[in-house]
């Protein structure tokens, strides 16, 4: 699938005068949310004219919220795409995957666990062939509404950057049925914009910010989609629109058994030779037992683990890891040498706002030091054109630049005091940030989109199983869902390191609101910091903005968790409400947790009472602290919400509105690691206990020994530490990252692991959500990647040898909050 060629001149993007402008955003929403089970005013006759009739259309252009027809239509949207999945992955022979090949495999007594390996891999194809028809459609549509990417000189001027995003009358670039691309694709665009920070850099960069404005069109998915089936057909004009402008077919699997792509050697020396290499090799015969533990078999196709292939003109070899360097080298060059545009990761600032330079000086602007920095780097490491084979070699050549004195000042964007750090902490970060942006991503975007897409599947099939969309309650639930996420949003902004974790409820508000750019850009961007308890706080910390909350999609599972914990304590100390609407074992965990309201008040009150933590005072030692009773009040207003005979709360891991953990990951840990994973399990075992031992008291059943998730220490001998299967914060134990050219839910953090991308830069704490900037919530200042390496290493995940594989940290931390 070769790009669609693009003229080389293009107009230059200029915002259009913005006619209504979106005002300052401020918390309107105090009244307690609707109640989740209430049933719908007026029931609708058919589940169809449900969702045919909520009239996309009618949406108030200037609401800074997501609203109830656009939460509803993607609901239905997400029900499309887990039926195409499932109809994918169960198409026995489909890419050559055949189900009949297990009766071959040297793998005895393990027919359904391969079964559900070729299922998944058949998905990851698909993925994979997915995301490059959505580049050759977003190269077609560069061809007629691209404008040129943003250069350094437009920086310079004063505003240009801020009027790129502003809210103003732009045409539309799909307005109707008829513009639509293939389910596919849409569902590639989807996963792409729930990334904001990497999505609108990459429209910033490529000239799209007329799509970027465009959003996700409802109203054209809605028109053509069956709400009970998930089928979606938007018409013959759309089909033919589609494979006339794109060369493609209009349906995934009818397209090549392989794909052409360029020599890397040959394409650095100035030449053009394609190779035709197959999708997959993928052969499940080659699953073998090893010590009891089952070997997943790679394969050396463009969409498998082990890709490789000799240049016959070069002899030359082509692997994913050289593919994702030849990017680095190709953008550096286009960047020094080319037309001037900007490295990846250096075009919005510290909080992911797209702003002009300071001043209109780019040398005083250290968001974008790396335009500098890789200058020095050419001018001190390069002989003649710059030439890198792997990202460990541009790791190396940063290291030795920025620990040159000269080179340093010459890329410094700030002035220094004597004594402080070689690199200013947001130069540091900018580094992460830039690399991030490579490792384990040959892709022209600024993340490996079939990583993101992947992520996103568990909390599609979490939509799935709740099925809002098909409840009688559906519109009730919606509205109730915004008002929770807009009350998350404030309290992203009012604790400002604090890492914040969504329910699943919240999260379907959050990523609707992110398929609407420019909106949820502004709603952002205009959200005040408002701490109701720190009267002493500055005037500047006041009036402080959290910047452009991006939603990172890849977080280490037990941070996810024991953020969770925090967040459920926030949000029922402020609303009186429970946090989750869910009695299962994992939430009621959580509220019985050492982190709850009541041990917190009672610890302080045992803390004064503790001559050794007293002030030398003759005032007596209170006996008691109204914050404890405050709190014990609270908990039991809780507990009488969530256990109302008349409006009953779901007890099922599986279909309530818990934590969303569908962007955890599971670290490749070191022994250390591995003692304080422990520590924590026992903890929380601890908790479960405590919830038991409570709900027991109170006559109720939920959480009897029969109802808590089984041991699974003999299917996950990696950790032998997760004892429940079910538990909402773990990574998806279905994913197997040999299935994947790169493990898109595990992350590296061991020494010289992913986070350590660069001596001298912020190392390896990034990649552990400690770099934090002032609104960072705890992670690496706002989109900053959290680590940016790669580590090949040889794991074990769920009972599956892997083998080799190469796993990321890519956009760790961001913008505030997480999850989601």
């Amino acid at each position: 699938m070769a790009p669609v060629p693009v003229t080389n001149e293009l107009p230059r993007y200029e915002m259009p005068e913005a006619q209504n402008v979106l005002p300052s955003y401020e918390m309107q929403d105090s009244s307690a949310p609707p109640d989740f089970a209430a049933v719908a005013t007026s029931p609708l006759d058919t589940l169809t004219s449900q969702t045919r009739n909520i009239n996309i259309g009618s949406i108030d252009p200037h609401s800074p919220k997501p609203s109830r027809n656009q939460v509803l239509a993607h609901l239905e949207f997400l029900h499309a795409v887990h039926q195409l999945r499932l109809s994918i992955s169960a198409h026995d022979g489909l890419f050559n995957l055949n189900d009949s090949d297990i009766r071959d495999a040297k793998a005895a007594g393990h027919t359904e666990d391969l079964r559900k390996l070729l299922s998944e891999k058949r998905w990851a194809v698909y993925v994979a062939r997915a995301v490059e028809r959505f580049t050759v459609w977003w190269n077609v549509l560069h061809g007629r509404i691209g404008t040129q990417g943003a250069k350094m000189a437009d920086f310079e001027v004063p505003g240009r950057m801020e009027r790129w995003v502003e809210r103003g009358v732009v045409e539309g670039v799909i307005k109707t049925r008829d513009d639509l691309p293939p389910l596919d694709v849409l569902m590639v665009w989807h996963s792409f914009q729930l990334n904001p920070h990497a999505y609108l850099e990459d429209c910033v960069l490529k000239g799209m910010m007329h799509l970027w404005h465009n959003g996700m069109p409802w109203s054209a998915i809605d028109s053509c989609t069956d709400v009970t089936t998930g089928y979606f057909n938007p018409g013959d004009h759309a089909r033919q629109s589609w494979e006339a402008s794109t060369g493609l077919s209009w349906v995934n699997t009818l397209d090549p058994a392989d794909i052409e792509i360029a020599c890397r050697n040959c394409r650095l020396n100035g030449t053009s030779n394609m190779l035709r290499v197959p999708w997959t090799t993928f052969d499940v015969r080659k699953a073998r037992l090893d010590r009891g533990v089952l070997e997943v078999p790679g394969g050396n196709g463009y969409a498998d683990s082990e890709f490789e292939i000799i240049c016959p003109t070069c002899q030359k070899k082509t692997t994913h890891a050289k593919l994702r360097a030849t990017k680095f080298t190709m953008d550096v060059r286009e960047r020094y040498f080319g037309d001037g545009r900007l490295l990846a990761g250096s075009v919005l600032d510290i909080d992911g706002q797209l702003v002009s330079a300071r001043g209109g000086d780019t040398n005083k602007t250290p968001f974008l030091y790396c335009n500098f920095m890789m200058k020095e780097v050419i001018r001190m490491r390069c002989k003649g054109a710059p030439l890198w084979h792997t990202i460990e070699d541009v790791r190396s050549d940063i290291e030795a630049t920025i620990a040159d004195e000269g080179a340093r000042k010459n890329a410094s964007t700030s002035l220094r005091v004597e004594g402080q750090a070689p690199l200013h902490r947001t130069e540091r970060i900018m580094i992460h940030r830039m690399l991030s942006r490579y490792w384990d991503n040959s892709s022209p975007f600024a993340l490996d989109l079939v990583g993101a897409v992947i992520r996103q599947n568990g909390f599609i099939e979490k939509m799935e199983r709740i099925d809002w969309l098909h409840s009688p309650s559906a519109t009730s639930t919606a509205d109730a869902l915004i008002i929770k996420y807009t009350r998350f949003m404030q309290m992203m902004a009012d604790n400002m390191m604090q890492m914040m974790v969504p329910t699943l409820d919240i999260d379907l508000g959050w990523h609707t609101h992110q398929l609407s750019p420019p909106r949820y850009y502004a709603f952002s961007t205009n959200l005040k910091c408002n701490p109701p308890s720190h009267a002493s706080m500055s005037d500047w910390t006041k009036n402080f903005r959290p910047g452009f909350i991006d939603h990172d999609d890849k977080i280490e599972e037990s941070k996810l968790s024991d953020a969770f914990i925090k967040t459920t304590e926030l949000y029922q100390k402020e609303f009186k409400e429970p946090y989750s609407l869910c009695t299962c074992w994992y939430c009621e965990s959580v509220r019985a947790s050492g982190s709850s309201l009541i041990s917190n008040a009672k610890a302080a009150v045992a803390l004064k009472k503790t001559s050794i933590f007293r002030r030398k005072s003759t005032t007596p030692a209170p006996t008691d602290d109204p914050n404890a009773a405050a709190a014990e009040a609270i908990t039991a207003s809780i507990e009488k919400q969530l256990y109302n005979p008349s409006k009953p709360v779901t007890n099922n891991p599986n279909n309530g509105p818990h934590i969303s953990a569908h962007n955890s990951v599971r670290p490749i840990i070191s022994d250390r690691n591995r003692t304080l994973v422990e520590w924590r399990l026992a903890d929380q075992a601890k908790a479960v206990e405590k919830a038991r031992k409570h709900a027991g008291k109170k006559g109720r059943t939920s959480l009897a020994p029969s109802a808590l998730p089984k041991d699974v220490t003999k299917t996950d001998p990696l950790l032998k530490a997760y004892p429940y299967a079910d538990a909402p914060f773990m990574a998806d134990h279905t994913v197997h990252s040999a299935l994947y050219p790169t493990g898109p839910l595990h992350a590296d953090y061991r020494f010289k692991g992913p986070g350590n991308c660069a001596a001298g830069t912020c190392g390896g704490q990034v990649a552990s959500g400690s770099c934090g900037a002032h609104s960072s919530h705890s992670a690496c200042a706002n989109g900053a990647a959290a680590g940016c390496g790669a580590a090949a290493g040889n794991i074990v995940e769920n009972g599956f040898r892997t083998g080799a594989i190469m796993s990321p940290i890519v956009g760790m931390g961001g913008g505030g909050g997480m999850g989601g």
